[in-house]
C-alpha cells in the first residue's frame, strides 16, 4: 500500500478554505477543470500506457490538466493576491 503524501501545491490555508467537497460551491469553470482533470487521471489509471513514452504523454496530460484547474482555483480564490504572514 502507498504510504499517503500531503499534496503541497497549495498551501495549506487555501486548501483547508477549499474543503474535501469544495466542488459543491465551486464555479461551472472550476467544476469543469476539476472534471477533466479527473478524468484524465482516472483514463490514465484505467488504460495502462504501454510504453516508457505514453506514459510520458499521460504524465503531461494529467499535470497540464491539474496545472489549469489549480490556476483557475487560485485565481477565483484571490490567493496570489495575499500578503505572507510574516
Amino acid at each position: 500500500m502507498r504510504a499517503w503524501q500531503e499534496d503541497l501545491r497549495l498551501p495549506q490555508a487555501e486548501r483547508a478554505r477549499l474543503g474535501a467537497r469544495g466542488s459543491i460551491f465551486a464555479s461551472r469553470t472550476v467544476t469543469r477543470l476539476f472534471n477533466q482533470f479527473q478524468g484524465q487521471a482516472l483514463t490514465t489509471t484505467l488504460i495502462r500506457p504501454k510504453d516508457e513514452g505514453q506514459r510520458l504523454v499521460a504524465r503531461l496530460q494529467v499535470g497540464k490538466a491539474f496545472d489549469a484547474f489549480e490556476a483557475q482555483v487560485r485565481r477565483e480564490m484571490g490567493t496570489d493576491k495575499i500578503e505572507p504572514k510574516s
